[in-house]
């Protein structure tokens, strides 16, 4: 008997011990990639752009001290380079990754791997963590396409209008992105000016408008206000689906007819250049201007640089205009439409010193 009894104490303490220890089985870790998206894209092809991963983890147990790694298989940059830290992962839970890409050598196609790892597989008990276990990883591949970014621009031509004249407006909408803008469609209202043998509001619509095209719109019209404010609503659709609205607001001033403007030739800057510019100052008056002299003012936060600033022009007869060149240096960022001010200085017949302070528009365009 006392054999029996022995036995059975080894077997119970045995069983005491198994039921004890914990479950040591091995979870599966699956990782599923829910999408794949751009979130933000440059407007030229030097750019840096943004990519959105979301991948969900569908497992047992908890991941501890999880890191994830992006890698490409073309000649785009990831910035940085190294793993990007998530932390804890519970299971039937997603993680949104976002990851910076350099896009000037991004090919339209390119295979991409998402690298997984984590430090320990943990089970959730009361007061933290049981540790079930150590280290291990995980990779997703994909395939990642880059279409570019389209991005409109519009210039208008000339900068200013002539009151109480018809004038012939020519508006350019130009795609200077580097993507696709799929059924395109521009609304272009007026006010301050009547417009002839056309309707408002004036609408534009083209299947594609590929990088680098562009769309011209002539309107005659007659300005019956200081200023003619022209809107433009455009829509379309870029490559991967998205539907995109952009509003751009141009203000053009009103000359009146027996008056001096200054017109800017050429309107279109490029960017990151030294621009040769010639400014021809009409006179649309009667009377002379003598001893003429043109200020040119670069508001505070202005990114142009212009030289000269002060310009001697002598005297301008009536109905007739004289030029001068001057340099605009534009930094390679600025695109757009660009004020200059300017204070033009002469004397009247009757020697009075007469001073015009006014504007005029250049445009900005992506150095080629």
């Amino acid at each position: 008997m006392r054999y029996i009894y022995i036995i059975l104490l080894i077997f119970s303490v045995i069983s005491l011990n198994i039921l004890a220890a914990p479950t040591l089985a091995n979870p599966q870790h699956q990782f599923t990639l829910n999408s794949v998206k751009w979130i933000r894209l440059p407007n030229n092809p030097n750019g840096i752009a943004q990519l959105e991963l979301v991948v969900s983890y569908y497992g047992d147990e908890v991941l501890l001290d999880v890191k994830a790694k992006l890698s490409l298989a073309c000649d785009a940059d990831i910035i940085p380079s190294s793993s990007t830290d998530i932390g804890s992962w519970d299971p039937g839970t997603y993680k949104v990754l976002t990851f910076l890409i350099n896009v000037s050598q991004m090919p339209s196609e390119c295979n991409g791997k998402l690298f997984i790892n984590y430090g320990a597989v943990a089970r959730k008990i009361p007061f933290g963590y049981y540790i079930v276990t150590t280290q291990g990883g995980s990779s997703l591949e994909f395939t990642l396409k880059y279409a570019g970014n389209p991005a409109l621009s519009v210039y208008i031509s000339p900068s200013t209008l002539i009151g109480d004249a018809i004038n012939t407006l020519t508006i350019t909408i130009k795609n200077t992105g580097t993507g696709n803008a799929l059924d395109f469609s521009a609304i272009l209202s007026f006010s301050g000016a009547a417009l002839l043998n056309i309707e408002q509001p004036v609408i534009v619509k083209t299947d594609k408008l590929s990088p680098g095209e562009y769309r011209e719109v002539k309107i005659s019209l007659i300005p019956s206000s200081p200023q003619v404010t022209i809107t433009i609503t455009s829509n379309y659709v870029d490559i991967y689906g998205n539907n995109r609205n952009e509003q751009f607001t141009l203000a053009v001033p009103v000359a009146s007819s027996a008056s001096v403007i200054v017109v800017a030739k050429p309107s279109k800057l490029k960017a990151g250049a030294s621009n040769k510019v010639v400014l021809e100052i009409k006179n649309y008056g009667d009377a002379p201007l003598k001893d003429a002299m043109i200020q040119l003012i670069t508001m505070g936060g202005s990114q142009l640089v212009v030289e000269p600033l002060f310009i001697e022009i002598g005297d301008i007869k009536p109905k007739e205009s004289a030029s001068v060149t001057i340099t605009i240096s534009v930094p390679s960022m600025l695109s757009g439409t660009q004020t200059l001010t300017y204070t033009l200085t002469y004397k009247s017949e009757q020697g009075a010193k007469v001073s015009i302070r006014d504007s005029f528009n250049i445009f900005v365009v992506e150095q080629a």
